[in-house]
C-alpha cells in the first residue's frame, strides 16, 4: 500500500471533486473562524500541493454530494430542497433548481446540459443549465421507492437512476425521455466510466465475514449485464468509483474503527487494498489518472494516494 500525502487543510464534511489542476471539497465552519457564520464551505487546493483556499462560504446547510461540471461546483441544500452553483474561482452561490433530494448523497447529478434530481416518490426531474423551467422526466408514483444513485452519461445523452428497493436501473434518454429498465439484484453504489455503468450487489451476503457480493456492469451502448468482480466483500461498499482502467470502493469496519479503499483492475487480477487506516473516517474520494484523493474528516483536509 502507498503512503498518503496530505494536501491543504480545511474542515471536511462531505463531497470531493477534481479537475485538471485542483481538488475541491465541501466542509463546515472553519475552526476558530472569526468571520461570517458559515454553516457550509467549499475549499480548493492544487493537486501538486500548497495552501488551501476558501472557494465559497454559506449560512445554508448543504447535502454531502459535490459535483463539478463546466467550471462550476454544484451542491444541494439540506433544508430547503434546492440546489446552488458557484464558479471554481469563487463567487456568490446561484440558485439552480427547487427539487427534493431526500437528504440522499447521490440522488442527483449534472450533465448533458441539465441537473437531474431523483426523489422518494419515484420521480426524476431536471432543469436546463444555466437556468430554466423544472420539468418531470418520469413519475412512477410513491410506493416505498428510494433512489440509490443518479448519474448522467453526458457524452451519450443518458441518465441512469438506480432504484435499490425495486431492483431496477432506469436508463433514460435525455433528448426524448424514452425509458429502459434494467433488472438488478440487491444493488447499492453506482459508478460510471466512458464505456460502462457499474453497480454493487450483496448477493449471498449474510454478515458472517464470508466473501460475497459482486460488481456488475452493462455497456453504455447497451448489451448484457456482466459480473466484473466477485466475490469481494461481506457488506456494501460505501462508495464506488471508476476510471476506465479500474474500480475503487470504500469499506468501513466500524467495530475495528478502520476504513479501506480497494482497487480492482478491469484488465483482471484480484482486488487489493490501495490504502487502509485505523480510526480513519473518509467521507468521500475522487480519482484521476494518477491518484486517489480522499476527503478526511480526521485530518481535516485531502489525502493523496498514488494509484
Amino acid at each position: 500500500m502507498c503512503e498518503p500525502l496530505q494536501l491543504g487543510q480545511g474542515p471536511v464534511q462531505a463531497g470531493v471533486a477534481v479537475d485538471a489542476t485542483h481538488v475541491y471539497w465541501s466542509g463546515g465552519r472553519p475552526e476558530g473562524d472569526a468571520g461570517p457564520e458559515y454553516r457550509s464551505t467549499i475549499y480548493a487546493v492544487p493537486k501538486a500541493g500548497g495552501a488551501a483556499r476558501l472557494v465559497v462560504g454559506s449560512s445554508e446547510g448543504w447535502l454531502p454530494k459535490l459535483v463539478l461540471s463546466g467550471g462550476k461546483l454544484y451542491v444541494g441544500l439540506s433544508n430547503v430542497d434546492s440546489f446552488r452553483s458557484v464558479p471554481v474561482s469563487g463567487g456568490t452561490p446561484v440558485h439552480v433548481l427547487d427539487g427534493k433530494a431526500d437528504q440522499d448523497t447521490n440522488q442527483w447529478d449534472v450533465g448533458a446540459g441539465y441537473i437531474y434530481v431523483g426523489d422518494g416518490c419515484r420521480w426524476l426531474r431536471r432543469v436546463p443549465l444555466p437556468s430554466g423551467s423544472n420539468e418531470t422526466v418520469f413519475e412512477k408514483g410513491c410506493n416505498a421507492f428510494s433512489y440509490s444513485s443518479v448519474l448522467v452519461d453526458g457524452a451519450g445523452g443518458y441518465v441512469y437512476s438506480l432504484d435499490s428497493v425495486h431492483d431496477e436501473l432506469w436508463k433514460v434518454k435525455s433528448s426524448d425521455k424514452t425509458e429502459q429498465v434494467i433488472r438488478v439484484s440487491n444493488s447499492g453504489s453506482l459508478a460510471m466510466d466512458d464505456t460502462r455503468v457499474y453497480w454493487t450487489t450483496r448477493n449471498g451476503c449474510n454478515g458472517n465475514g464470508t466473501p460475497c457480493g459482486s460488481i456488475q456492469a452493462i455497456p453504455l451502448s447497451g448489451g448484457q449485464v456482466t459480473t466484473v468482480v466477485a466475490p469481494l466483500f461481506d457488506d456494501f461498499p460505501v462508495l464506488l468509483k471508476a476510471d476506465g482502467r479500474a474500480l475503487y470502493w470504500l469499506l468501513r469496519d466500524q467495530a475495528a474503527r478502520k476504513a479501506t479503499i480497494t482497487k480492482a483492475p478491469l484488465s483482471g487480477g484480484a482486488p487489493f487494498a490501495l490504502w487502509s487506516g485505523d480510526g480513519f473516517q473518509p467521507v468521500d474520494f475522487a480519482v484521476d489518472d494518477a491518484y486517489v484523493y480522499i476527503a478526511s474528516s480526521q485530518y481535516d483536509g485531502i489525502l493523496r494516494v498514488a494509484k
